[in-house]
């Protein structure tokens, strides 16, 4: 039976090998490799406005299918947690999107005319577009679909349908032409981290600058692309990521606010040393009971998908 399986899986990679998701994600990343090597992201504001065109077309997309879907199993319709536990494993993923905020930093570094006036206006209406697409999309489609919603929504409409098609190709470019600023921001990472062990200064990182980028991307892009390729859900990916996230948005920072209380030039008072102290063992403990969670609910989604695997092999 195991071998009648793989068999026809074969047989179906070999009349269909082009649709198989391996090839299509490998051949769009190797189209939009070239931008994760750029030396700085001023160049990407030349591709910037497809990502949020891209996204604005999903959006709209969501939608119009609010208005246009009929008699859809809506499933139940909740209006809160199931339990607290359900509430506390959402907070990594909160703090994984909080935390890719952080390339707002290089691309202050990168405006044409850097100031904060100009730094303001442009991170308002970022986040204005962001705030607009975020609950637009979440409101029409729990509305439209419910409790039954997939974490994906592109998969709940119909491929057929032109207007989703149109969707699918939006939501490639759109992560096409935004990967390259995490990446890059994940590059300047590592080499801040290699400036500090090598102790050399920055004339001297200069020198061999563009051998040391063309590396670390090459090894951050094929690091990525295999866990896309390999990856059972991209959902465990971002739980694992997220449990990452709540340690730097939480036990990071407060260990950076004992260490405040130790500077003598700030001058800080007893009360105020006793409430920084005060503050970082609380945010410490609820970043590690919550990683603990995730880490548990890691655990439950990995074996979830380990017996779905088994019980699919079986019934073929």
């Amino acid at each position: 039976m195991h071998i009648l399986y793989w068999k026809e899986v074969f047989n179906n990679f070999c009349q269909f090998w082009y649709l198989d998701r391996k090839f299509t994600i490998t051949v769009t990343a190797a189209l939009f490799a070239p931008l994760c090597y750029l030396k700085q992201l001023s160049f990407l504001r030349h591709t910037g406005p497809l990502g949020i065109i891209s996204m604005l077309y999903v959006v709209l997309l969501t939608v119009y299918q609010y208005f246009v879907a009929h008699n859809v199993n809506k499933g139940t319709i909740k209006t809160s947690a199931d339990s607290f536990i359900n509430v506390l494993s959402i907070i990594p993923v909160i703090c994984f999107g909080y935390q890719v905020n952080e390339v707002i930093i290089p691309m202050y570094y990168s405006m044409k005319d850097r100031c904060m006036k100009n730094f303001y206006k442009s991170a308002s209406l970022a986040w204005g577009t962001l705030i607009f697409m975020y609950c637009a999309v979440g409101y029409f489609g729990y509305m439209t679909f419910g409790s039954n919603v997939l974490p994906d929504i592109i998969q709940m409409f119909d491929a057929k349908d032109p207007l989703v098609i149109i969707g699918i190709c939006a939501l490639i470019i759109k992560m096409s032409v935004t990967y390259p600023q995490m990446s890059f921001v994940g590059r300047g990472a590592f080499i801040g981290v290699y400036s500090i062990v090598s102790k050399k200064s920055e004339k001297d990182l200069e020198k061999k600058e563009a051998r040391r980028r063309y590396f670390i991307s090459s090894l951050w892009f094929i690091s990525t692309l295999f866990i896309g390729l390999f990856a059972p859900d991209i959902g465990i990916v971002i739980e694992i990521l997220g449990v990452l996230s709540v340690a730097n948005v939480f036990i990071f920072p407060s260990i950076c606010l004992v260490c405040l209380t130790k500077r003598t030039d700030l001058r800080l008072t007893n009360f105020t040393k006793f409430a920084f102290v005060l503050g970082a063992i609380i945010l410490t403990s609820f970043g590690i009971v919550v990683m603990i969670l995730v880490v548990y609910q890691v655990y439950i989604d990995i074996s979830t998908l380990g017996e779905q695997a088994s019980a699919a092999l079986c019934v073929a």
